[in-house]
This record gives C-alpha cells, sequence and structure tokens, in this order.
C-alpha cells in the first residue's frame, strides 16, 4: 500500500480529528472534533463566535493528529493552513454528514434535533495539507514501524 492509500484509508475511518491551534498568547489550543476527508483536505464545522471560530481567522496555521487508539496503531499528523467559511446559517447538510458517520443509525435523528445541531449559525474549518507525517504499526506494513514525512506530497 502506498502512502497516498495508507492516509485515504485512515481518514476513511469514524477516528476524531485533534487539532491544535496557537491562541494569541501563545498557549496551545486543541480540541478533538469530528471530520471529513474529500478531495485532499478535511472538513470540519463549528458554531460562529467560539473561541476557535476567533483563532482560526486569526491564526491560519494549523496541526491535526489522527490515529488509532487500539493495536495496531496508525496515525497521521497533518500541518495546514485553515480557510473559515463563515454565516452558513445552521450548517445542516455537513452536521447531518457528520453525524451518520460518528453516530450509530439509531441515534443520528435525536442529535439532529438536540442543542448542538440548534445553532444557528455554523461555520466551516478547511484545512489544506501541507505536510504530513505518517506512522504505521500494522505488521503488514511496508515496513511495519515508520514514520515519514511528505511536504506538499514530496517525501522529505
Amino acid at each position: 500500500m502506498n502512502d497516498k492509500t495508507f492516509i485515504d484509508e485512515l481518514l476513511a475511518e469514524p477516528l476524531l480529528c485533534r487539532f491544535a491551534l496557537n491562541r494569541s498568547n501563545g498557549r496551545p489550543y486543541i480540541r478533538p472534533m469530528w471530520f471529513f476527508w474529500e478531495n485532499g483536505k478535511f472538513t470540519m464545522t463549528t458554531p460562529a463566535g467560539t473561541l476557535l471560530s476567533r483563532i482560526a481567522k486569526r491564526n491560519s496555521v494549523i496541526s491535526l493528529c489522527i490515529d488509532k487508539p487500539t493495536p495496531p496503531y496508525a496515525g497521521v499528523v497533518c500541518e495546514g493552513t485553515v480557510e473559515v467559511q463563515e454565516s452558513l446559517g445552521p450548517d445542516l447538510a455537513v452536521l447531518q454528514r457528520m453525524a451518520e458517520r460518528y453516530l450509530p443509525p439509531d441515534r443520528v435523528a435525536a442529535f439532529m434535533e438536540g442543542p448542538l445541531a440548534q445553532v444557528k449559525d455554523r461555520m466551516r474549518v478547511i484545512v489544506h495539507p501541507r505536510s504530513w507525517t505518517i506512522w504505521n504499526m500494522d505488521a503488514s506494513a511496508r515496513i511495519p514501524i515508520r514514520s515519514a514525512q511528505y511536504v506538499n506530497g514530496t517525501a522529505q
């Protein structure tokens, strides 16, 4: 399996994304979020006016970590830039897709009727990758334990 296939397959799993941004005072802001990976970028949605939205609008540099919490461990760290899409209203189509990705089917409707989905104005955080660090401890991997760094698709 090549690295692009590994990344695409890993990111197709309903794993949480933990992202890190820097606050104006230099302290890190780390938060887990639902996401989906399409067309070479990450999409997340969050209520407008949150700390996340204020930081993302001020500082477009972000780091993401997505990894499997059980053996065989595997994961990616992605560094990239943030694009903020504002004034989307409730953004229910994206939120519905994420609920279907992360929740059991019998809990999706209740989530969509609950307070987290009833936010009147949401924004999307789109992350455009610039570099990747990957690891895969699966014994069937080309190199069972490895870390590789890619910047704009090129091995470093």
